[in-house]
């Protein structure tokens, strides 16, 4: 309905209604104070929202197609946005201009995060390719492949050396973004036991076998058939689900990563 709400935990009722988008909206992502949030939509705009406004304080336009995702920089000053036309932006909150174009994908850009230090952002998306982005100078990085179906969303670990990305070829990948020493240390990656009721998720790396089981990759839209993707060294960790899309991913204060999926019989 073109409309954003903020609803009450404590009644489970709508308390306001944000009008001023003129298509569906994609997305929504809060400030790192809570007050401010942001938007995205199929009209090729981001807006930014107080929490006691109902309309619009900023309008980003620029895009060129729809913005599919919003995420804000952990200093509040600036937005990332990804979009349909195979480009993420940077904007500056006060001014709500454009301050980076990052370009290089080659189809549409569906899920950006920024590491914890406000230093990079990653972007990714239909090409089944993770870009890490320099936000200082606006170089590619590094362009991070093995996915074989379209990447959903993406998640920096706290200390930001680690990003995790979320697939349709129904897997969570760990990737080593800052090629630190100790990353294959890292919590969120270490090896843990698997028992023979423990069928949620398995190590792909752990027996190549288990790699080549089963070609087809599903999501909602279809059967994704995967033909072997090169594996950047950066790869880390893979973990599969049993024939389950993952559409977002999220780690906590304490290091621990969410993924969320649609399980199908």
């Amino acid at each position: 309905d073109a409309t954003a709400r903020l609803w009450s935990l404590d009644t489970y009722t709508n308390v306001v209604c944000y009008k001023g988008h003129n298509h569906p909206v994609w997305d929504v992502a809060f400030a790192p104070q809570g007050f401010y949030f942001a938007t995205a939509s199929h009209d090729r705009t981001a807006r930014l929202w107080s929490c006691d406004h109902i309309h619009a304080l900023r309008v980003f336009a620029g895009h060129l197609a729809d913005v599919n995702c919003v995420r804000f920089h952990p200093n509040a000053k600036y937005v990332v946005t990804g979009s349909a036309d195979k480009s993420a932006r940077l904007w500056d909150v006060q001014r709500g201009s454009c301050v980076r174009v990052f370009t290089g994908h080659t189809a549409s850009v569906d899920a950006v995060a920024v590491s914890p230090d406000g230093r990079i952002m990653a972007s990714a998306g239909e090409d089944q390719t993770v870009s890490v982005w320099d936000l200082g100078s606006g170089r590619r990085m590094l362009s991070l492949t093995g996915h074989t179906g379209p990447i959903y969303s993406l998640a920096f670990s706290q200390e930001g050396t680690l990003l995790l990305s979320a697939s349709a070829d129904e897997t969570v990948r760990a990737w080593d973004v800052k090629r630190s020493s100790d990353a294959s240390d890292h919590p969120l990656i270490v090896q843990r036991q698997h028992s023979a009721t423990d069928a949620d998720a398995m190590d792909v790396d752990a027996d190549p076998k288990k790699r080549d089981a089963d070609p087809k990759k599903r999501d909602a839209a279809g059967i994704w058939k995967a033909n072997r993707t090169p594996e950047s060294d950066a790869l880390l960790k893979t973990w599969r689900t049993k024939s389950t899309p993952v559409y977002s991913i999220m780690t906590t204060k304490r290091n621990l990563a969410v993924a969320i999926g649609a399980f199908t019989l």
